[in-house]
């Protein structure tokens, strides 16, 4: 199925950057709209899944351990994402993540982004995203995330004199309040038309959610 450039579809995805699945959802997401040939335009609004992380984060090893009982428990939990999305257009590397960061830099290089080259959103997102979970880069470090910004075209300096100060925290945590209020409790959550789509859901229900989208628009 093929659609024109006038089907182009604006989806916002609500997503945390220590979620598994969010990244699953994001490349999923991409990929059933290319093989439906539906051009989309992603906005990605803030979700802290651990708004008291500390700024420089944790030791993924013991915060997880801790977490969920063990760290056998948490690796049997890795490697559910890792063969939930075998078919996905993306990698774990699960053994390269020391840390559990905090997120709200991240978060904040999106708001810094969408303000300042919106043309590069996506790109700033997928590059954050596929840094941890695929390169296990510690995203909760403005160099390391000054240096992803960098490699996409935004100025070394700009970014990182950005992420210093505390500019956009203040619009981060009022869009993160936002999605509470609109009733979101976790994420992903994705918005596309009508639907919304909670969870990863399957590239099936994807597509059929981005087809009806483009037929009621």
């Amino acid at each position: 199925m093929t659609h024109d450039q006038k089907d182009r579809l604006k989806i916002t995805m609500t997503s945390d950057f220590i979620c598994p699945w969010c990244f699953v959802a994001e490349r999923r997401l991409k990929k059933a709209a290319a093989e439906e040939g539906i051009e989309v335009e992603l906005n990605f609004k803030p979700f802290e899944l651990n708004p008291d992380m500390p700024k420089d984060g944790l030791n993924r090893r013991i915060y997880r351990s801790q977490k969920f009982g063990s760290w056998e428990r948490s690796m049997q939990l890795d490697l559910g994402t890792t063969q939930a999305s075998k078919d996905d257009p993306l990698s774990f590397d699960y053994a390269a993540m020391e840390f559990t960061p905090n997120t709200r830099d991240a978060h904040r290089l999106v708001w810094y982004t969408q303000e300042n080259a919106p043309e590069l959103e996506e790109a700033v997102v997928d590059a954050i995203f596929e840094g941890y979970f695929s390169n296990g880069r510690n995203i909760g470090d403005i160099g390391v995330l000054a240096e992803i910004a960098s490699d996409l075209g935004l100025r070394h300096d700009a970014v990182l004199a950005f992420l210093e100060s505390e500019d956009g925290a203040p619009e981060v945590v009022t869009r993160e309040q936002e999605a509470v209020g609109n009733g979101i409790r976790g994420v992903p959550h994705i918005q596309i038309g009508s639907a919304q789509l909670h969870g990863a859901e399957s590239a099936d229900k994807m597509r059929k959610a981005l087809v009806e989208a483009v037929s009621d628009q």
